[in-house]
């Protein structure tokens, strides 16, 4: 399950749930990818507990919780 919003540079992102290390279900990730400019790196929250948690806060969140999500979220090294 995945979610496009914009920014207020009018970028649009998608977050997307994801697991932990190596696929497993560890740590529920939000995953944030620019699809507007792909020269972004990606960037990446923990949403607590595993990857159905992350999905169903994604699925829940309006753009604007997204966004307040973005703007905390780490860069993906």
């Amino acid at each position: 399950m995945s979610k496009k919003f914009q920014d207020e540079n009018f970028l649009v992102w998608e977050a997307f749930p994801s697991g932990g290390d190596h696929g497993y279900d560890d740590y529920g990730r939000i995953v944030f990818h620019c699809v507007t400019d792909r020269r972004l790196r990606s960037r990446f929250i923990i949403a607590g507990g595993d990857s159905a948690d992350a999905a169903r806060v994604i699925q829940r969140a309006e753009p604007t919780k997204l966004l307040e999500m973005l703007r905390a979220s780490n860069e993906i090294s």
